[in-house]
């Protein structure tokens, strides 16, 4: 699981793992994994590699020679699990971590919403986003991958990224309206909310204060919505109060 395989190793240099695998290779013999999850479990070692040596290298400076010896397999198994090598591995990392926090956070949404006597829609709003920024803090190499390289790892990432941003806003949207007669946000409203937050998790995951993360984003997240207005009587019964997934 990434939840297992993403989770931070300490200090460790990558050029000290190229010595050894950040996850060894499988031993044929009774005790080792059974056949039905080898490629599996080699995936999911690819997918932690990956977020490690992202985090370290950049997208555009990892090899794939790198990313074979942290996962503990060979290119050969590489390019079994993922043909389109070293990209395509990075794109079903990406969505797997993408899968994970959207998970998380809107399953933090709805506790908000349904845990806060009277809680309004900027109370949702800030249960939302201090479930990103726990999820951020806790898996700083998984979120650098998503929010830092993704836009720069070819076209195909960044149309994931622009995909993950357009999720986010419908999400930001939804805490604002679900259950309420509130004016609706404008779009221009909630992109904003969107796009300062994200240069502040981005200027945090690159300074590594990813633990001061949760009070500022959730406040700048807040402080932009309260004005926020509608046009032409807008109101959140018009946008329905499904969810976003």
């Amino acid at each position: 699981m990434v939840t297992e395989v993403a989770r931070d190793r300490g200090a460790v240099s990558v050029e000290r793992r190229r010595e050894r695998a950040l996850y060894p290779k499988l031993h044929p013999g009774p005790h080792s994994v059974a056949p039905e999850s080898v490629a599996p479990n080699q995936r999911a070692r690819l997918y932690g590699a990956m977020i490690e040596l992202v985090a370290a290298r950049g997208y555009e400076s990892s090899t794939v020679a790198e990313l074979c010896a942290l996962a503990g397999v060979s290119k050969r198994t590489l390019y079994e699990r993922f043909p389109g090598g070293k990209q395509q591995c990075f794109l079903a990392t990406y969505d797997i971590v993408v899968r994970r926090a959207e998970t998380h956070v809107l399953a933090a949404g709805r506790c908000g919403r349904n845990g806060i006597v009277g809680a309004g829609p900027l109370e949702r709003l800030r249960a939302l986003v201090e479930a990103f920024a726990r999820e951020v803090a806790a898996y700083p190499n998984a979120a650098r991958l998503v929010l830092v390289e993704a836009p720069g790892a070819g076209p195909a990432a960044l149309a994931r990224a622009e995909r993950t941003r357009r999720l986010v806003e419908r999400v930001i949207s939804w805490s604002l309206c679900v259950g309420s007669d509130a004016p609706a946000p404008t779009p221009r409203t909630v992109h904003r909310i969107v796009a300062d937050g994200t240069r502040l998790v981005r200027a945090h995951l690159r300074d590594g204060r990813t633990s001061e993360l949760t009070g500022e984003l959730s406040d700048l997240c807040v402080v932009a919505a309260a004005p926020a207005t509608t046009p032409a009587g807008l109101t959140c019964a018009h946008l329905g109060g499904s969810s976003p997934r």
